[in-house]
């Protein structure tokens, strides 16, 4: 063979061995350009995932504040001398009462029920802290109102046992049977579990149909000399 055949052929090998490190190196380019999508996505998946610390309640709870359809109340609802949240419902806008107990892990819904405001009857007020004097347990109330002041209703509220129970409501009467327009003040027993009340066939007692002649109302003024709230 000769010298320029073997030159020929020794030119020929390297082209081909050029040819084969360029497709390597396309071939290279295009599985790293190919997987970087992937890995830009699961990184931003891991960042949405650690956006929010917070628990499923913390996160509701924060719906609700933001919620002009609602309204909260800084209330300590089992007396271990710590204020919890209460959201209410608004005015005129639903019957929801929801508590949520700050814990050292933060809030934690503890109890969905009723505010005890009425549809076309009484609405809400305001949900108070109350700080009974023994016996009474009595931790925090509801008051409601009619659209009348001479008509209004405090639902006091106590924690028992591990639950929440609706203890007794005032309720604030006048009697339309009387000219002179008396306001009276009638203490309703009541001693119904606060969670019960979303079930049917649970009532809460209202007021005496006949204010002048119940013994569980006083006039006004009467009622407040004696001490009834």
């Amino acid at each position: 063979m000769s010298q320029a055949v073997r030159i020929k052929e020794a030119r020929g090998s390297q082209v081909i061995s050029l040819l084969v490190l360029i497709v390597l190196a396309l071939y290279w380019q295009g599985g790293m350009a190919g997987s970087a999508p992937a890995a830009e996505k699961s990184s931003a998946d891991s960042g949405v995932r650690g956006a929010s610390n917070g628990s499923v309640d913390e996160l509701d709870l924060e719906k609700y504040l933001s919620d002009d359809g609602y309204v909260a109340f800084d209330v300590d609802i089992d007396g271990d001398g710590v204020l919890d949240k209460v959201i209410s419902s608004a005015p005129n806008s639903g019957n929801e009462l929801i508590f949520f107990k700050q814990g050292p892990k933060g809030p934690k819904k503890v109890l969905t029920t009723i505010n005890l405001t009425e549809d076309g009857g009484r609405v809400l007020d305001r949900v108070s802290q109350e700080f009974p004097v023994p016996p009474s347990k009595d931790l925090m109330s509801i008051r409601t109102y009619f659209s009348k002041e001479d008509n209004s209703a405090i639902y006091y509220i106590s924690f028992l046992s591990g639950r929440w129970m609706l203890t007794r409501a005032i309720y604030e009467v006048s009697d339309w049977r009387e000219s002179s327009a008396k306001a009276y003040l009638c203490e309703v027993a009541q001693n119904i579990s606060m969670r019960s009340l979303l079930m049917d066939g649970v009532r809460v007692k209202q007021a005496p149909e006949h204010p002048a002649k119940s013994r569980a109302c006083k006039e006004k003024s009467a009622a407040q000399d004696s001490g009834v709230q």
